[in-house]
């Protein structure tokens, strides 16, 4: 949009083109006010009607962008979550501001890659990927709501990260969970889309009426999770049981208007996991009810391509690293190997098999450890 402005005693024409960069000219002889009223609205309409044939976002601030993106978060999220994007927020600003970049749309991926690398100069890997994955929420955020044309951290590559092994509950565990919520339909539902089903938390917030069916055959679960990916899940026979006893609100999604409460939601059903479980920090969120639904699909032999469907991973690595989670199950793997045909358990003689019953001696036998 263009602006009349008065410098120097002449009326200008003040706008910014769309290259981003902001112009300023005299209109004639500067006297007349009008005049530049008049080439101040030719302007802005040639400017809109480039915008549109380009399928240009609208000029909007980076830092108007970013407190509308803060205000749509807090409702959706913990209080040290929100309190960790507005941290970032204010680095993104100081950092846009530093570069003369004024306009959201203007961010581009060369500006990400030389972001990125400023801040590993002085930050550690995890503080950066932190930092980039909150920013790559924000550019989904914005992309929907027409401020960008594209995510400019798309294919950008964020710092190595070693990878932990996800944790899952112990059978015990999960069933003390089940049992001690079986009083609170709407808790006992919740866990058993986790263990159940897979759901992460936006999933359960958005799960709709319609997309639950317990009617046909076979009972399913239409899931809509990071991205509006989408999966269906045969509904196991337990987690049937708890959608019965929950009815669903009477609205369109399942657990009625939770948006607003998200936050509190999810953060009284932690309590409960730590209580019952005893488990503090990572171990003892609700998140992990979603790995106990892999590893129990694992531990009774299901094949890893399945797996990957129904928790809806894009790439089958991520879920092979439930094949490694519970030492037990080594343990158990080991103790599964067949015994040397004529070895006692201890190893040291032959009793049977080609020598017969030949007694060797214990240095007869050179192992190699």
């Amino acid at each position: 949009m263009a602006f009349v402005v008065k410098q120097h005693g002449k009326w200008c024409v003040d706008f910014t083109g769309l290259d981003g960069h902001r112009h300023r000219h005299v209109v004639g002889n500067g006297v007349e006010q009008r005049a530049a009223q008049i080439q101040a609205e030719l302007i802005t309409q040639q400017l809109r009607a480039k915008r549109q044939a380009r399928n240009l976002p609208n000029l909007v601030s980076i830092d108007t962008v970013i407190a509308l993106w803060l205000a749509d978060r807090k409702p959706l999220v913990s209080e040290r979550t929100f309190s960790r994007y507005d941290s970032y927020a204010r680095g993104w600003l100081r950092y846009w501001s530093a570069r003369k970049i004024r306009h959201f749309c203007l961010i581009d991926g060369p500006a990400i890659c030389a972001y990125r690398n400023v801040q590993l100069a002085h930050l550690s890997n995890k503080t950066v990927h932190d930092d980039l994955t909150a920013m790559g929420s924000l550019f989904i955020w914005a992309e929907k709501q027409g401020f960008c044309c594209t995510n400019p951290l798309k294919g950008l590559r964020k710092p190595k990260l070693p990878k932990a092994l996800p944790y899952a509950f112990t059978p015990t565990q999960q069933t003390s969970l089940l049992q001690a919520s079986w009083s609170e339909p709407r808790l006992h539902l919740i866990l058993c889309l986790g263990i159940y089903a897979g759901l992460r938390r936006g999933g359960i917030c958005d799960l709709r009426v319609a997309d639950v069916d317990l009617e046909s055959q076979p009972e399913t679960i239409r899931v809509r999770e990071k991205g509006e990916k989408e999966r269906v899940i045969p509904v196991h026979p337990v987690l049937k049981a708890a959608f019965q006893r929950c009815p669903s609100a009477d609205c369109e999604l399942w657990f009625g208007n939770v948006r607003e409460k998200h936050a509190e939601l999810f953060r009284g059903v932690c309590s409960f996991i730590r209580r019952v479980t005893g488990l503090t920090g990572l171990r003892g969120r609700f998140h992990n009810c979603r790995h106990c639904f892999a590893t129990n699909l694992l531990r009774a032999g299901v094949s890893l391509r399945v797996v990957q469907d129904l928790m809806g991973h894009a790439d089958i690595s991520t879920t092979a690293m439930y094949a490694s989670v519970i030492d037990a199950d080594k343990v158990s793997a080991i103790a599964r190997l067949p015994s040397i045909n004529g070895c006692d358990p201890d190893g040291l003689r032959m009793t049977s098999g080609v020598l017969g019953q030949a007694k060797l001696s214990t240095r007869s036998h050179n192992f190699v450890t």
